[in-house]
């Protein structure tokens, strides 16, 4: 049986334990008119999770290639490749 997932979405938030929070907007809007968006944990090995650090910073837009796992009845999705969508490495200007 195959377990794979892909997602695109802005970095909302890094976490201490190599986790990283994605937020993805849904397809259509709500009532408001506004676009919902859901935010999604993604877990990192050590070196990834410092490559990502270093490369990107919130609200950049990355794509997540992974696989689903439950822990203690919770969701968990699992890194297999990240790609940079837009990303800026710390220090460099748009000159």
């Amino acid at each position: 049986m195959l377990n794979q997932i892909v997602l695109v979405g802005r970095i909302k938030e890094f976490k201490e334990d190599n986790q990283i929070v994605i937020g993805i907007s849904r397809r259509y809007k709500n009532e408001q008119g506004e676009y919902e968006v859901d935010d999604i944990t993604i877990n990192y090995s050590d070196d990834t999770y410092q490559t990502i650090k270093e490369y990107c910073q919130l609200t950049d837009m990355i794509g997540v290639k992974g696989r689903v796992e439950t822990r203690d009845n919770q969701m968990i999705i699992i890194n297999h490749n990240t790609t940079f969508l837009t990303s800026k490495k710390a220090g460099d200007s748009d000159e």
